[in-house]
């Protein structure tokens, strides 16, 4: 058991370590579109229905690092403020599945193939998913709401907006992502250890029916684009094909049961069975494609690392080490719960702390905090993630802000 414990331990450093630099310079540029690219500007560009919205949305969602439960809200977000259903169903089907944070970590894990498919499968199936959604399920023109943004970002100095880019590129992104990428990191060493080297030629022995397994098993479940990875390469290492990698690589971070839970209920069924079978029908397209015409010599020579063993190649240099201890404490930090002290508002005059469900990231919180401060004689609102209320300060009704909060796509309780 100790040695097992060991070697663990040792695989879990060496995956941790070969994605850190990248990661972290993912981080930093996740902060840069989220401090400079308001998103007030976004929401204009995907306004009207047809090809032209649904392009920007995608072209605008595929570097956004955003999983698919951080998609939820900025997706309600742009329809409920005059986004096309179109285009919000081509953001949603794009957007979780890369990122700029993923895009590099998959370079440092798994090499420039994969690399440069997750964000050409992330457009291409954008795209599709919109038109098919345009023509499964026509829109009606409907009236446009204020955009939720906050104005005090649109004045901020670039000082001030610099900030932004470190506390929201490694606080704020972290927290969002920390738990599934420990998890992702956790699950994949705990693959490399447990499960042969041949299982998947073994037991499995069809590259097609692969493809449907890895399908069906995605879909439901969450994992981050991010997370996704390093299961992705213990999987391929492991013996499963690169078709079937790419088909989780792509299904499992842009589905979950909370999604499409949410898309049903805001956009409609219509646009659930467009989301659903581009999603779907992309995945089994494209790992049908990857099968058929390219060897999988071809991913496994261009890997990082090159052998079955992966913690055979974890003689890192000071670098990485040093980038890695930076990503652990970044994890350790995002991990460790809030001290309640720093939740805790004076029940004064006018002043009203609401439960709300569905807010699971800091979008959710900036979502929320920002919509509800459109209001008139709102002074202040306030999120705690962990204990899932917004405290408010000010005199509106409450009619007036479990309409706002239910507009964005989460749920209020009494």
């Amino acid at each position: 058991m100790k040695e097992f414990i060991e070697k663990y331990l040792i695989t879990l450093w060496g995956l941790t370590q070969e994605m850190a630099p990248w990661l972290l310079f993912g981080f930093f540029f996740a902060g840069i579109l989220r401090a400079f690219f308001s998103q007030k500007l976004i929401q204009k560009q995907v306004g009207k229905p047809g090809l032209k919205s649904i392009l920007k949305a995608v072209f605008l969602g595929i570097p956004l690092p955003l999983c698919s439960c951080g998609v939820i809200p900025a997706g309600i977000s742009f329809y409920q403020n005059g986004a096309s259903k179109s285009a919000t169903n081509a953001f949603l089907i794009s957007t979780p599945q890369t990122g700029v944070d993923s895009i590099f970590a998959t370079y440092a894990l798994m090499g420039w193939p994969f690399a440069i498919l997750r964000p050409f499968i992330a457009l291409i199936t954008g795209v599709f998913g919109g038109l098919f959604s345009l023509k499964f399920d026509p829109e009606t023109k409907k009236e446009t709401k204020n955009l939720v943004s906050n104005p005090k970002e649109e004045s901020l100095s670039w000082g001030e907006k610099w900030k932004i880019v470190f506390r929201y590129g490694f606080l704020e992104m972290v927290e969002d992502i920390a738990k599934w990428l420990l998890i992702g990191l956790c699950l994949a060493s705990l693959i490399e250890l447990l499960i042969p080297s041949d299982f998947f030629t073994q037991y499995l022995g069809n590259i097609w029916l692969e493809l449907l397994v890895v399908l069906a098993i995605s879909v439901p479940m969450y994992v981050c684009a991010t997370g996704s990875i390093p299961i992705a390469l213990t999987l391929l290492l492991k013996g499963i094909s690169p078709g079937a990698a790419i088909v989780f690589l792509m299904a499992g971070p842009a589905t979950n049961v909370a999604t499409i839970s949410v898309i049903q209920n805001v956009l409609g069924k219509k646009a659930l069975y467009s989301y659903l079978f581009s999603i779907i029908f992309g995945g089994i397209f494209f790992g049908v494609l990857i099968n058929l015409f390219v060897p999988k010599e071809f991913f496994i020579n261009a890997l990082p690392i090159t052998t079955k063993n992966t913690s055979e190649h974890h003689h890192k240099d000071f670098l990485n080490l040093f980038f890695g201890l930076i990503l652990v404490a970044l994890i350790i930090r995002a991990l460790i719960p809030k001290s309640k002290t720093q939740n805790k508002v004076a029940m004064e005059k006018n002043t009203l702390t609401l439960y709300v469900e569905g807010m699971t990231c800091n979008h959710c919180k900036n979502n929320v905090e920002n919509g509800l401060q459109k209001l008139e004689n709102i002074q202040s609102a306030e999120v705690d993630l962990d204990q899932k209320l917004v405290t408010i300060k000010g005199s509106a009704s409450m009619d007036q802000i479990k309409s706002t909060i239910q507009n964005l796509g989460y749920t209020p309780k009494d």
